[in-house]
């Protein structure tokens, strides 16, 4: 997927580099750093702490242990994001994989762990012929050995924008299946340390709560979460 001829400039600030991402490894350093610096974090939910107390985020995924947001929809990573997610620069697939693989690092959740892609729509890698998170899923695995198990299914071809916030997660509940055949394969894997989620963006958590809650029912160990950037 990557051409000979593709352009030797970083997509963020233009000087030559040679790395496959398309960004030269300062820029990637900067964004990455951004995302695992020590500060006044919440430690369930990764968001910055505003005030003590009961931290206003954490309500929006209930059903899994934790989770990590890479950044939230207002920074250069969105444009990143849709850069790669529109199938423009696909080569983005290594920064992000790369970002991804050293905040699972830093917090701890290398060993022993399986990362579950979130699933497409169904049709979708038909018409598109790819899917963004499953890719990063195969980059992941292919540049830092992470393990990763297609367990999800998604029955429905409908775009969740079209609904309401109070019927995302309904809906999401009946078109979100196991697959059964990966199911033979997380019980053959060796009793994973924690399941993780991987989905690109986080608006309402209905996915991932809907996501967690079907996982849950087969595997008994802890199930976290991980976006690249949430929609306040």
């Amino acid at each position: 997927m990557i051409s000979i001829l593709a352009d030797s400039h970083c997509i963020l600030c233009g000087r030559e580099h040679r790395d496959p991402s398309g960004l030269c490894v300062p820029c990637q350093d900067e964004l990455i750093v951004g995302s695992i610096k020590p500060g006044a974090r919440c430690p369930r939910c990764s968001e910055p702490q505003m005030a003590e107390g009961e931290c206003p985020f954490c309500g929006i995924l209930t059903a899994v242990e934790s989770f990590i947001t890479l950044s939230w929809f207002h920074s250069r990573l969105k444009e990143l994001l849709l850069f790669y997610k529109t199938g423009k620069e696909l080569r983005l697939r290594f920064f992000f994989a790369r970002m991804i693989h050293m905040v699972l690092v830093a917090s701890g959740s290398s060993e022993g762990a399986v990362i579950v892609p979130v699933p497409p729509r169904r049709g979708k890698v038909h018409r598109q012929g790819w899917d963004q998170v499953d890719l990063l899923c195969r980059t992941l695995h292919s540049r830092y050995g992470w393990r990763y198990l297609r367990l999800l299914k998604r029955t429905d071809r409908l775009q969740q924008k079209t609904l309401g916030l109070d019927k995302r997660k309904k809906h999401m509940e009946s078109v979100l299946k196991l697959r059964m055949r990966a199911l033979r394969h997380l019980e053959g894997a060796g009793s994973p340390s924690v399941l993780i989620l991987l989905d690109d963006i986080l608006t309402s958590g209905a996915t991932l709560e809907a996501a967690s809650e079907v996982v849950s029912e087969v595997y008994k160990g802890p199930v976290r979460a991980l976006v690249i950037c949430r929609v306040l």
